[in-house]
């Protein structure tokens, strides 16, 4: 009985210290408290300029159909359609092209004044795996207003904000 509890013990410390990852869509995770993550895409309507803090790299999302890639409990994470679009500015030399490794992170349960953040794969070298960072809250203009900016599409149709 013991040796059972230090084992659990043991398990539950190992679990705390594992990296919060992000995981594939699912159907569960429900859009607006409804709409399945995985039958949806973001549409960004007007180009979006986002300037990292401390004077960093300023990214441009181009307009188009951003897919889901990831989710988290609050939010999934979509990622820019056309690479060959994207523009990284005042970016440091080491840094690769295509960009393929940024987005919107789209809260799940959004409402009006819930902001979209802009999103970059980061390496995390100590643990060995890519994942999404959100960096930065996108500028108001960027999403609102919802769905003249940008809006949630599933078939073909934007999705209202509920």
């Amino acid at each position: 009985m013991r040796a059972l509890l230090v084992v659990s013990l043991i398990a539950a410390f190992l679990s705390a210290c594992a990296p919060i990852s992000e995981r594939s869509v699912a159907a569960t995770d429900l859009v607006f408290g409804a709409i399945p993550g995985t039958e949806t895409v973001l549409r960004v309507k007007r180009q979006c300029s986002v300037e990292l803090p401390d004077g960093g790299p300023r990214f441009v999302l181009p307009v188009g159909d951003y897919i889901p890639v990831y989710a988290d409990s609050r939010g999934i994470f979509y990622a820019e359609p056309t690479p060959e679009n994207a523009k990284c500015l005042n970016c440091p030399p080491g840094m690769r092209s295509p960009y393929r490794g940024w987005g919107v992170y789209f809260p799940i349960k959004a409402r009006s004044s819930s902001p979209p953040f802009f999103w970059r794969q980061v390496a995390n070298t100590e643990w060995g795996r890519v994942r999404g960072e959100k960096e930065r809250v996108l500028p108001e203009q960027c999403w609102q207003p919802y769905g003249t900016a940008m809006a949630i599409v599933r078939n073909g149709e934007e999705v209202p904000l509920r």
